[in-house]
């Protein structure tokens, strides 16, 4: 696929943890995109995640559900790899030939939105990228998940949780690391 240089963007989820990030990145390294941020503002969305953006005369902020039908855009899905499975220590790394194999409902539902953006690829044309993508730590990640729990529970010196039986190998990505590699 060509270099896309965008002039205007509509980011999607832009005011979650990793949507964010994305705008101040775009923001502050390209200096004439302007950006509309459209965000439903669930429980991992919030407005103080846009505090302080580098230039906030190029972004507007939308709240509501996404929409279609731009003339000319590229949109980008942000998925997970946990849309292929679970890994057994002796596994080898998953890769985007690894068949689905979704193990949880957030999974499952991921998959299911890795195969929504697919079929408009084919059915429209729909000019799209895909990351999936380990998990994503950095700031404004929900206080809830799983890096902003132990630090807390090391600041507040109490027991540091351990999820499922300890035998899970994670891999972490720094958030903005993610988003400089689609």
């Amino acid at each position: 696929m060509a270099e896309y240089t965008p002039k205007n963007m509509m980011v999607t989820g832009g005011a979650g943890f990793i949507g964010c990030i994305y705008v101040r990145y775009m923001l502050e390294t390209d200096e004439q995109v302007r950006i509309v941020n459209l965000d439903e503002l669930t429980y991992a969305g919030s407005l103080d995640n846009l505090e302080g953006l580098p230039d906030e005369s190029r972004h507007t902020f939308v709240q509501g559900e996404k929409g279609w039908g731009q003339a000319q855009c590229r949109s980008h899905h942000i998925s997970t790899d946990e849309v292929y499975g679970t890994l057994e220590v002796t596994d080898p790394a998953f890769s985007e030939t690894t068949p689905y194999a979704p193990n949880s409902p957030y999974s499952a539902s991921k998959a299911g939105s890795d195969h929504l953006v697919r079929a408009y690829f084919h059915t429209y044309d729909l000019p799209v990228t895909t990351t999936n993508c380990s998990n994503n730590y950095g700031p404004y990640q929900h206080g809830e998940k799983f890096i902003p729990t132990v630090i807390r529970s090391c600041v507040e010196q109490k027991a540091i949780p351990v999820y499922g039986d300890d035998l899970y190998i994670r891999d972490w990505l720094y958030v903005r690391d993610h988003l400089l590699r689609h």
